[in-house]
This record gives C-alpha cells, structure tokens and sequence, in this order.
C-alpha cells in the first residue's frame, strides 16, 4: 500500500491531492465545496468525516449494514487553526481540531514536492496517512478546518479497520514482510491501531529531528500507546509490560520517569471509564450520533448528503447554508 500511494503521488497532476479507500465515497456537495477552498490557497485541509457506513461484511454484526452519523460541530465556520498547537493537543490527548492529512483529507502539491525532495518520497512505514500527518506536524504553520463533512468512511470486512477488528494482519505488514512485530524499538509488539500510529508518528518526528514534538510524544502519547496496547491484549500484558521496562526504559539511571509512567494509568483509566460508561449504555452509540440501516454506499451517500444539509438549515447557519445552497 505505501509502494502504491508512493507511485499515486508521483502521477499526480493537480495542485491538491487526497486519498479514499475503496470502501469509501467523496459527497457530491464535498467535490465542489473543494473546488471552492482550494482557491483560497491552503497548504492543507482538513474535516472529520462525519458519516461512516459499515459494509455488509464487516465483522460487527450489530454495525454491518448500517451508517452512522454524527452532528457537524457547533461553530458552523471554517477556520485556520496553528498545526503545531494542535499537534500538542493531539499528543497530550486532549480535544483537538482535525488534523491535516492527505486520508480523507487534502494537501496542497506543492506540500508533497517539499517532502519528496527532502526525504526522497512522501511516505514511508505501515501507516503511511499516518506518517505524514507526523510530517505536516512540523512543516506547515497552519491548515484550515471545515466544519462539513466532504467524504463518507467505509469499513468492510477487508478493509484494515475490519482485518485488525478480526485479529488479522494489517494489509500493509505483508508489504514489509512482517511476520511479528517490527516496530520501533520504544513501541510496544503488538497488532493494534495505537501501536500502527504510535509508530508511524515517531518515524515521522524522527525524520523531521523535531526535538518538541518528540518530547510531547514520549511524555504523552507513547503512555497512551501502551495503555491501549494492555487494554486491548490482556493475554499479551505480559509481554506489552516486559517490553514497556525494557525498551521504553520508564526508569533511566535508577529514576522513574514520573509523566509517562503517570500517562501510562492514566489512559488505562479513562479507558476503562470510557468502557464502563458503553456498557451501562447497553449498546447505546452515544446522543450526537445516529444509526441507520442501509445497504449500499450510494445509499450512504445520500443519506449522509440529507443528514448534513438538513442539519444547518435547522439551525439557520446562514453564511454557511447561503454557501451550501450555491452548490
């Protein structure tokens, strides 16, 4: 997959560039209000999809064949946000603003012609969206938000999202030739999401030798990372915690390094909180979302379409439903 976007993006003609997977879907509405950002010359945009169909397939019974929607922020305004700022918020795992990348969201060309003359191609590791969400962290000031929703997430059953959810190789890892584990030495053996990103950002820092990012990161996120790794492989906890002493190297000349071991329980905790709170809800998903049934992604899409400009001319967003309208 990293081989392929490589050899994508060394095709690509335009002035801004994004990816979907196969199982995904721009918003008839989301390709001209594209058409209509662009010209403000952003360097990246970004937005929360904020519609994801399950396939039929997917390995969750109660979520296959459904969409799920979620509300559009209450600021109904576009806005441009400092990346670095937001990057720390990110890795202290605090509310952030979208951040800029090219999977479901858009760079400008001139962005990945910087990276590729630098670094000799634009992405690299197992996560490639991910690794250069890492590289945008540090090499652009600032990146505009839209509070619309310009593309619908899909999650099949051979989708990543549907392959670690049924416990099998990332799509990605055979690429690599990776039969166990092979990441960075600090993150922890084990298949999961946190584990993939984890990864993928330090490389990234790494590459860029962004000396605060890196500290956020191994202050913060790297707990994270380590929290969700025991929480989700209790039967590797074993192995997850030897590798936490060994290799993350918690306590360096006879001292405890006393912020990560701190976000280390402290994630534990909130996601065991987070837990008991789902299931108290018996299967609830939550106030500001919505679950449909649907069976197919033109389905999805247009539901999604309705969901969305439904909702800003309830709320009279007027500078918002007068650009809508246009398009």
């Amino acid at each position: 997959m990293t081989e392929n976007w490589n050899r994508a993006i060394s095709h690509v003609t335009g002035d801004f560039v994004t990816f979907i997977g196969d199982d995904d879907a721009f918003l008839p509405s989301g390709v001209r209000l594209l058409e209509r950002v662009s010209e403000q010359g952003h360097q990246a945009i970004a937005y929360n999809p904020r519609a994801t169909y399950f396939w039929s397939d997917f390995p969750n019974p109660a979520k296959a064949g459904t969409v799920i929607l979620s509300d559009p922020p209450t600021t109904l305004e576009a806005i441009v946000v400092d990346t670095r700022q937001e990057a720390s918020r990110m890795l202290r795992y605090a509310r952030s603003e979208p951040q800029p990348g090219i999977y479901h969201g858009i760079v400008a060309r001139s962005v990945l012609d910087n990276i590729s003359l630098r670094f000799g191609q634009v992405f690299r590791t197992v996560a490639p969206d991910t690794y250069l969400v890492g590289l945008l962290n540090g090499m652009i000031e600032n990146h505009l938000v839209l509070p619309v929703s310009l593309s619908i997430h899909g999650k099949s059953g051979h989708s990543n999202s549907g392959r670690i959810l049924n416990r099998r190789d990332h799509a990605h890892r055979e690429e690599y030739g990776i039969s166990g584990a092979s990441w960075h030495p600090v993150i922890p053996p084990v298949n999961t999401v946190e584990a993939h990103v984890g990864d993928s950002l330090l490389r990234a820092y790494l590459d860029l030798e962004e000396r605060d990012l890196l500290e956020e990161f191994f202050s913060h996120f790297l707990g994270g990372v380590y929290a969700q790794s025991l929480l989700r492989n209790p039967e590797k906890s074993l192995r997850v915690i030897a590798h936490f002493l060994v290799e993350a190297k918690p306590i360096s000349n006879g001292l405890v390094n006393p912020r990560f071991v701190a976000s280390v329980f402290s994630m534990i905790r909130r996601r065991l909180w987070a837990r008991a709170k789902e299931l108290s809800s018996r299967g609830d998903i939550g106030s500001d979302l919505k679950m449909k049934p649907c069976s197919s992604l033109a389905e999805a899409i247009s539901i999604a379409e309705h969901h969305q400009m439904s909702f800003f001319f309830e709320r009279q967003a007027s500078i918002t439903v007068a650009f809508l309208s246009d398009l």
